[in-house]
């Protein structure tokens, strides 16, 4: 077990050394994708060099604006998320929390369960829980493996979102006509997150995982340089003596956190209540205009999460281009006729999952790569007579699985825990490879 643990943590320690940033990686990965294009346009599609060229350009080019209303939703996804965490009631709860385990290894088995049962309830509440409960463990604890804590903190994201209550493609398919409802309807949640199938793979892996980051803690091998707090204390604190008015009254934020309440619960009554990301994003800015104590408070928490965003507004668009490349040559028939001469009645599912992790890791936006192979993938599933509830489900557990090893998602976190993705990218990979072989079987089992 210690030639092991040495071995990954080695492995953790080459790899940051030669892998870039994430900004980096996501320009690498257009490069790639554009050039794989420009290949398949000259050689499947027989077209020119010059036309090749400038349809590469164009898809691309097409694509870079297109997930604007995606991003926005994200964006609202991890401020309110973070707005959330660092709520003084929240704040208080996750310090009574981490002094709880007596151990190191104790307390990053807390902070993975956090971040997996964070993320099945909301992948952005998630996340940020995680980032904000590494840093308040650490200045508890400064004998803890950091760097080990930070990979950890990041587990929600590639086991158990696509599979909870924010996964984007079962709520997608759950929603009133959606863009394939008149080919195969509303699939209602039931049959996809409440699955018994999947509440029971959630369990395996959140055990699995849990056990997996036991085995695997070991004391830090070296001393750690993070950067400043993104948001570790309550800054708004030091204005109240400048804020006698408005600005400084709960009951403002009440009347907001009342409004959220009520049009909720009177959508509830009326039938039209569905989960959705837009709702997500209502629901979680309510709780956090009840969680601070004024609008001033709530507006301070805000700006300091916004300093996570700023890897998701930037990065976007360079991921929105590979996604119109991948949409607007023939790249995607080439990898769709691939998948589907590989598919059968007893294979489809495995294929799947296998296929939409590959995507992924080029394209890292569950609901929106979803929208350019839905139809495709349907098309075999009907044919192959596969439930459509359980493929979107393979889809899902394929989408999250390359999170783990593709840094786009994990920019927040890294934001706040003040270190570069190739720190963690190591022990990342274990995990990675863990929960590949566990979903792989479940595939075959459902």
């Amino acid at each position: 077990m210690l030639s092991i643990k040495k071995a990954i943590i080695d492995i953790n320690h080459f790899l940051s050394r030669i892998i870039p940033d994430s900004f980096t990686i996501a320009i690498l990965l257009t490069i790639i994708v554009f050039i794989s294009a420009l290949l398949g346009e000259i050689f499947y599609s027989n077209e020119g060099f010059f036309a090749a060229i400038m349809n590469c350009i164009s898809a691309w080019g097409n694509g870079f604006f297109v997930l604007l209303e995606f991003a926005m939703q994200m964006c609202l996804i991890i401020l309110s998320g973070y707005i959330i965490a660092v709520s003084r009631p929240v704040k208080r709860f996750l310090e009574s929390l981490i002094r709880f385990p007596k151990t190191s290894a104790g307390l990053t088995m807390l902070v993975a369960s956090i971040s997996m049962i964070g993320c099945y309830i909301n992948w952005g509440f998630g996340l940020i829980i995680g980032a904000v409960l590494v840093k308040t463990a650490y200045s508890v604890r400064r004998e803890i493996n950091y760097i080990f804590l930070v990979a950890v903190a990041y587990l929600g994201m590639g086991t158990t979102w696509h599979g909870g209550l924010s996964g984007s493609v079962p709520l997608l398919l759950a929603t009133e006509n959606h863009f394939l409802s008149g080919k195969i309807g509303v699939i209602p949640v039931g049959e996809t997150i409440f699955a018994t199938y999947n509440i029971v793979l959630m369990l395996v892996i959140f055990i699995v995982m849990l056990l997996l980051v036991y085995l695997m803690y070991t004391p830090p091998q070296e001393e750690v340089h993070i950067k400043s707090d993104t948001g570790g204390e309550d800054i708004s604190a030091q204005k109240d003596s400048d804020h006698r008015g408005l600005e400084n009254s709960y009951i403002l934020n009440l009347v907001l956190f009342s409004l959220v309440l009520f049009y909720n619960i009177y959508d509830i009554f009326n039938g039209r209540f569905s989960l959705s990301l837009n709702r997500i994003n209502m629901i979680f800015l309510g709780l956090g205009f009840l969680l601070h104590r004024s609008p001033v408070k709530f507006v301070d928490a805000a700006t300091r999460g916004a300093s996570l965003l700023i890897g998701v507004i930037v990065q976007f668009p360079l991921y929105a281009g590979i996604y119109g490349i991948i949409k607007g040559t023939s790249i995607l028939s080439i990898i769709t006729n691939l998948f589907v001469s590989l598919s059968s009645t007893k294979t489809l599912s495995f294929v799947i999952f296998i296929y939409s992790g590959i995507l992924n890791y080029f394209v890292p936006s569950g609901g929106s790569k979803w929208a350019i192979e839905a139809p495709y993938i349907i098309d075999v599933a009907m044919k192959l007579n596969v439930p459509i509830s359980r493929v979107a489900m393979c889809y899902a557990y394929g989408d999250m699985w390359t999170n783990l090893v593709q840094p786009f998602w994990a920019i927040p976190l890294l934001s706040a825990a003040g270190i570069e993705f190739k720190r963690i990218l190591g022990y990342e990979i274990v995990f990675a490879l863990v929960y590949g072989l566990i979903v792989s079987i479940a595939t075959f089992v459902i």
